[in-house]
């Protein structure tokens, strides 16, 4: 069957007061009974068929979903190639060899903090003397020692 739409005339997206004044529009014009030996009776038949379909909801529903399957969905105006404009500023590969070196500052970066961090455990483990111990107190010492007392203050602080 072609389609319902096309047959009354009628948009796809009319409502059912527009279909059917379509329909009773055509029926007047090629009605075997009102139109006499000139009418046509196998567009009759397509009028009804077609009003018959679309008159039940279910039926209309099925077909629209079936209408948006089949119809390809054509652009409203020839396809047009995109002008590629260039833009002011630094090009893409600049832009991305900028962000690398960032990245790489920031790592850097980041290293170093690592290692002064580090080197300044070392220094306070280097130089850490109790308050009674000798100046000549080893490294060795003076790690025990510090250990000892962070001992003694998490004890304190946890009773």
């Amino acid at each position: 069957m072609s389609d319902p739409y096309r047959v009354l005339g009628v948009e796809p997206t009319a409502d059912f007061a527009a279909i059917q004044a379509a329909y009773r529009r055509l029926m007047r014009e090629h009605h075997p009974d009102r139109a006499g030996a000139g009418a046509d009776a196998d567009r009759a038949q397509a009028i009804n068929a077609a009003f018959t379909l679309l008159k039940d909801p279910a039926r209309r529903a099925r077909l629209d979903a079936e209408r948006m399957v089949r119809v390809p969905i054509r652009p409203s105006r020839a396809y047009e190639p995109p002008v590629f404009v260039r833009r002011r500023g630094p090009s893409l590969q600049a832009r991305q060899r900028r962000i690398e070196e960032v990245r790489w500052v920031r790592r850097a970066m980041l290293a170093g903090a690592c290692l002064l961090v580090g080197l300044g455990v070392v220094g306070a483990v280097m130089n850490y003397r109790p308050a009674n111990a000798p100046w000549q107190a080893t490294a060795a010492e003076a790690s025990e020692k510090l250990i000892a007392d962070s001992r003694e203050t998490l004890r304190d602080r946890l009773n």
